[in-house]
């Protein structure tokens, strides 16, 4: 069934690198806005790095090798960890008035 999923996107004209981008920055952000974690805490990204790393040990039981897990789990994590280390370094400004 995984790997039916898995093959359901490409027939949709979209590759696999953009639903990993996207399935990244929606659990980061399903961690930000559901959860109320800070933009700027590493926390943030638990969600989707241990989502990323359940979704290749499922791949591995299917032959993929251990470079394109790696590459996938950076594909998945490039956004998110991008976002929390703007937010840390005050380049993306978070207004936290509103989380209360």
């Amino acid at each position: 069934m995984y790997e039916a999923f898995k093959l359901w996107f490409p027939s949709l004209g979209v590759s696999k690198a953009v639903v990993l981008f996207f399935f990244g920055f929606g659990c980061q952000m399903f961690s930000v806005l559901a959860l109320r974690w800070p933009l700027r805490s590493f926390r943030t990204l638990a969600i989707g790095l241990a989502a990323s790393v359940a979704v290749e040990v499922l791949d591995a039981q299917y032959g993929s090798t251990l470079t394109k897990s790696l590459r996938d789990l950076m594909k998945v994590n490039a956004i998110p960890l991008a976002l929390v280390l703007a937010a840390r370094s005050g380049r993306l400004v978070v207004d936290d008035r509103s989380a209360s």
